[in-house]
């Protein structure tokens, strides 16, 4: 798999965006990537500003747009901090994401960097009413960066179901950071596990069960590495019965991950993503980065 080719990164330039400009300057080098940085002036904003000001208005308006335009010319010319990545910079006014869903369109980003916070964007990503239609016509991945960038990853987590998404997830894992070391996880519950205790099933039968579904679950997951092209030695197994979300932050700790990867089902990155309960919970309940797959062979 080729690596990135165009990364895009939004910012509203407070210090946990700039977490994710930094991220977005690492993987532009590593990756010899195309690497674009935005500024959405706020639609409301400027609407607001126009009733205030009335003729002054687009004087002011024009005032600002040329300090945006600088404030970017600032990031992407400081030597110290740029890892001499020639970056490119874009301003628009409207809604922010789905300016940033535009302009990722028009220049062909296959991935997307978000930071966590800044001024409200992760809870904006996933509640906002607007935030739905982010990447609705785009088939980049998004990075949430949660938090700021040292080093290349080193251990990611990468959360699979053996839908037909699941080997794209585990070769974008190995794409983002290909010296990193893998975790392949999988969560299962046995079926009707709860009705079965409640039915008085015999506690050796229910635990065969569990033992069968771990041990298939195995055999995929080293099935699904190798047709991915990872090496033996770059990746481990774990299969864990339990909650996803619980498994996913209990292994994060435990094993001291610094990007968590899953996998987005459907067409577009929609409602599914943005509201759907274990991906919310994944990104507000876990301390790394987060990588969301678009399944590219739906777009």
């Amino acid at each position: 798999m080729t690596a990135f080719k165009q990364l895009l990164v939004a910012t509203d330039f407070s210090a946990l965006a700039q977490q994710a400009v930094n991220r977005g300057f690492m993987l532009a080098k590593h990756n010899a990537a195309q690497y674009a940085i935005m500024h959405v002036m706020s639609h409301d904003a400027m609407t607001q500003l126009c009733e205030l000001m009335g003729n002054n208005a687009t004087q002011l308006s024009q005032q600002m747009f040329n300090e945006a335009n600088q404030a970017l010319t600032s990031i992407i010319t400081d030597a110290s901090n740029n890892m001499g990545v020639k970056a490119t910079t874009h301003v628009a006014e409207g809604v922010t994401f789905s300016e940033v869903a535009k302009y990722s369109e028009k220049i062909h980003a296959d991935l997307v960097l978000l930071g966590a916070h800044g001024s409200g964007y992760l809870m904006r990503y996933i509640l906002g009413s607007t935030s739905s239609r982010l990447l609705r016509k785009s088939n980049a991945h998004v990075l949430v960066v949660k938090t700021p960038p040292q080093n290349q990853y080193q251990r990611i987590l990468v959360a699979v179901d053996f839908s037909a998404i699941s080997e794209q997830v585990v070769m974008n894992a190995k794409k983002i950071a290909p010296e990193a070391e893998i975790i392949l996880l999988h969560v299962f519950n046995v079926p009707y596990e709860s009705k079965m205790q409640f039915a008085g099933v015999d506690t050796d039968v229910i635990q065969h069960y569990k033992n069968k579904t771990k041990a298939d679950a195995v055999s995929q997951l080293n099935a699904l590495a190798k047709s991915a092209g990872l090496a033996e030695q770059n990746y481990i197994v774990s299969v864990l019965d339990g909650d996803i979300t619980e498994c996913v932050v209990s292994v994060e700790q435990s094993s001291h991950c610094d990007l968590i990867v899953m996998g987005k089902h459907g067409k577009h990155v929609t409602e599914e993503l943005l509201l759907g309960s274990a991906t919310k919970k994944v990104l507000a309940e876990t301390n790394s980065d987060v990588l969301v797959i678009v399944d590219q062979h739906t777009q």
